[in-house]
């Protein structure tokens, strides 16, 4: 890919959109854009932070895995989406794994760009601080649910998620998962036992909300199903185009002499 689409794809990111065009050009040719297959590891927990990841096209799963080997999703970015900026701000290995779930395109950028682009671009850093609560709120919501829902509220949970992450309504109704989904991979994203997982997707077949079709799940009735989750912020997440943080307009600074009254 040229430098002039990466940078035109790359204006499409909200947090990179909010840089002047000589700077965003600058961002993009001290980066990488590398293009993933499905399922293809991006990153380890414990990998030193040497670079962030802007998400520009794809959707990815984060994850926490065990020394025994047991995961549990945190996680499930939608591009745009930029994840990896919270170890490089602090200096710390990664701490989690990232897989693609379908082919992706992410722009590396180094660990000493992104720190220069906080330190001299205040609507660059405003903007990731906005976007970086915004996510710390899913993951103490998720933190909840872990800690005090059962597998069915949880399971709920995550197939709203994935219907929303990769959701396809069809033509006879409901929502069709294009993610390919197993018992053995939805265990491993709640982090509950095969046995369990079972008895849980087969209440939800029994009430016809969820069920499996030609390899892949459908979900007949997603406000009913979110009902049954635990609230409204799920793992999915994306930065939504146009709705990231923009600066206010400029006010004239108070005269610090002026009295009130």
């Amino acid at each position: 890919m040229e430098a002039k689409e990466i940078t035109a794809k790359a204006a499409l990111h909200p947090l990179l959109a909010v840089l002047e065009a000589d700077i965003l050009g600058a961002v993009v040719r001290a980066s990488k854009l590398i293009s993933f297959r499905a399922r293809r590891t991006i990153l380890k927990e414990g990998d030193p932070p040497q670079q962030a990841f802007c998400l520009l096209s794809g959707a990815v799963r984060v994850f926490h895995r065990s020394a025994e080997g047991n995961e549990v999703t945190v996680k499930l970015f939608r591009a745009p989406a930029l994840f990896g900026e919270m170890e490089v701000l602090a200096g710390r290995p990664f701490m989690e794994y990232v897989t693609t779930l379908e082919p992706a395109d992410i722009l590396l950028v180094p660990a000493a760009v992104l720190l220069k682009l906080v330190k001299t671009q205040r609507s660059f850093a405003e903007a990731m601080a906005v976007d970086l609560s915004l996510r710390l709120c899913i993951a103490t919501h998720n933190e909840r649910a872990l800690a005090f829902c059962d597998v069915d509220t949880r399971l709920a949970n995550l197939l709203v998620d994935y219907a929303e992450l990769a959701g396809e309504p069809r033509a006879e109704g409901g929502i069709r998962i294009s993610v390919p989904l197993t018992g053995e991979s939805m265990a491993k994203d709640l982090a509950v036992s095969r046995k369990s997982l079972v008895r849980s997707l087969a209440k939800l077949d029994e009430l016809g909300l969820a069920t499996k079709s030609d390899g892949r799940y459908v979900v007949a009735d997603l406000e009913a199903l979110r009902r049954r989750g635990s609230g409204t912020l799920g793992l999915t997440y994306n930065l939504t185009p146009g709705a990231a943080w923009s600066p206010a307009p400029p006010t004239a600074p108070e005269d610090p002499k002026a009295t009130p009254g």
